[in-house]
């Protein structure tokens, strides 16, 4: 069974010179932080933190925001096809392989 509790996530939004704090019902602090995330996709994450009652004592646990860096997919590489001095064609194409490959003659 899953216990949700409550996390305070402090970001800023792109542009704004003032922070901003919002709850959320989460499972651990990394899940907290992706929904903030998520519903503010352009915001910086400051801070996040997690209060408790415990035997008549109050204490706030603090964490810090984990590294959101995207990394964008570049082109994917090309295949090279290797040469060889006598084959016009090589596949490895089930449809293509009756002949294997299509030869020249080489002189």
């Amino acid at each position: 069974m899953i216990h949700y509790h409550t996390y305070y996530i402090k970001f800023r939004q792109n542009g704004k010179p003032e922070s901003q704090t919002k709850r959320y019902q989460a499972a651990n602090p990394g899940h907290a932080f992706q929904k903030c995330h998520h519903e503010f996709p352009g915001a910086q994450l400051i801070q996040g933190w997690r209060q408790s009652d415990c035997r008549d004592e109050y204490a706030v646990t603090t964490y810090e925001p984990p590294s959101i860096v995207r990394i964008v997919a570049g082109p994917k590489a090309k295949e090279e096809q290797p040469l060889f001095g006598c084959v016009n064609e090589i596949s490895l194409s089930p449809k293509k392989r009756s002949g294997a490959a299509t030869h020249r003659t080489c002189n």
